[in-house]
């Protein structure tokens, strides 16, 4: 029985541990016209463009929410409360292992308007942690020549990522052991050499296999449990149709 226990208590471990890895999170206030917070307030988040909301919160006293445990997608929000008018964010971006800070939303009392629309606009600080991240779609960078569509070549045009063709690929100067790497929250680093612990995976992944990657170069919140630093690659959504790919590239 003790066996057993200890089986379940590490699946349910390395599952929290996918889970807060793999996933990404949303934050936000709510106020009123004169700049009180508003709380009890329903919020509900949407698929972009769907209509049965995926995940529902209230606001606290405070008028703060949160959602952890968001797939990386493209999603809409509502916020409703009783004597004001429901207002609407459209195409907050989340992505994997970063929190994605809303602007603060204010909602206007019931008669002034029937519903407020906003479309999401990229914020140019994050106020949300003191991480330093960033994230890279493969759309962005699919097309390029990359020797062999190894993803660590991706990493070694971040800034604070030094890579000279000899020794191993270093974040911040740290030690490769201090770098954590997964795949869709599950760590693909060889994790019985650590010396090359960024540069060789494995299950050896390409361009292909992947929808975007999160790197975290400081500052890590607990989401990032691998190490002082942490890359996180996403897989794409599935479905019901056969995708693949083929490259051809010449090298002198």
């Amino acid at each position: 029985m003790q066996q057993v226990s200890g089986i379940l208590l590490a699946c349910l471990l390395l599952a929290s541990s996918a889970t807060a890895q793999v996933s990404g999170r949303i934050s936000g206030s709510v106020i009123d016209a004169s700049g009180a917070a508003v709380g009890g307030a329903d919020v509900e988040l949407f698929l972009a463009g769907g209509e049965k909301p995926l995940l529902v919160s209230k606001t606290s006293a405070e008028g703060l929410y949160n959602f952890i445990g968001v797939r990386p997608a493209e999603y809409d929000l509502t916020v409703s409360a009783k004597g004001f008018t429901k207002s609407t964010r459209k195409g907050l971006t989340v992505d994997i292992a970063r929190e994605t800070d809303v602007p603060r939303i204010r909602l206007e009392l019931a008669g002034v308007s029937q519903a407020v629309e906003v479309s999401a606009a990229v914020e140019g600080v994050d106020t949300a942690t003191a991480e330093i991240s960033s994230t890279v779609s493969m759309d962005e960078i699919k097309n390029l020549p990359i020797l062999d569509r190894d993803v660590v070549s991706i990493m070694q045009i971040k800034a604070g990522v030094t890579y000279n063709g000899n020794s191993a690929t270093t974040i911040n100067g740290l030690r490769t052991s201090y770098s954590g790497m997964s795949l869709d929250g599950v760590n693909i680093q060889d994790n019985y050499i650590r010396d090359n612990a960024l540069d060789y995976s494995p299950n050896k992944l390409r361009v292909g296999q992947v929808r975007q990657v999160t790197m975290i170069t400081a500052n890590p919140t607990a989401a990032a449990a691998g190490g002082a630093t942490e890359t996180a690659f996403s897989t794409p959504s599935g479905g019901n149709q056969f995708h693949g790919e083929a490259f051809w590239y010449n090298r002198n």
